[in-house]
């Protein structure tokens, strides 16, 4: 049987309101974005809180210096550029220890408060190490007039 394995360097994103974490070491996604976030009223908005989780994989060899993660808003605005730990884990990366399939995984959240969002577009998730761009995922933003809207 063919096996398939992730593609490298990659990973995902999840976009949310906000994240949380218990004791017990779960993670709890609040307001989770499945693709698209529907602002009612017009442009200009502000969202009070926005939170991403990265989810970066690389195997050993992939890529070599420092990697950025830039979260773009519509208009290609920057709304936060982050450094990715990834040299530690580079360095600390055991080959001799035989996983299904050795991978570099780095989780990095993100919450951001008072976004302004001033047009339609996409918020996006890019990820940069040297001349590379890794697209690790959009959502559409929509902004949408509250006439006929009807609360339930």
């Amino acid at each position: 049987m063919p096996v398939i394995r992730p593609a490298t360097p990659g990973g995902n994103v999840i976009f949310c309101d906000d994240i949380r974490f218990e004791a017990n070491g779960k993670t709890i996604f609040i307001g989770v974005y499945t693709g698209e976030i529907i602002i009612l009223g017009s442009a200009p908005a502000t969202l009070p809180s926005f939170a991403v989780m990265i989810n970066y994989l690389e195997r050993p060899g992939d890529l070599d210096g420092p990697v950025l993660a830039k979260l773009l808003g519509p208009g290609d605005e920057e709304l936060a550029c982050l450094s990715i730990p990834v040299d530690q884990a580079r360095l600390n990366f055991n080959p001799e220890f035989k996983e299904e399939d050795n991978l570099i995984l780095l989780q990095m959240n993100v919450t951001l408060h008072n976004v302004l969002i001033k047009q339609e577009g996409f918020i996006r998730l890019r990820i940069f190490c040297g001349d590379t761009e890794i697209r690790m995922g959009s959502l559409r933003v929509r902004f949408q007039g509250s006439e006929g809207v009807v609360a339930i």
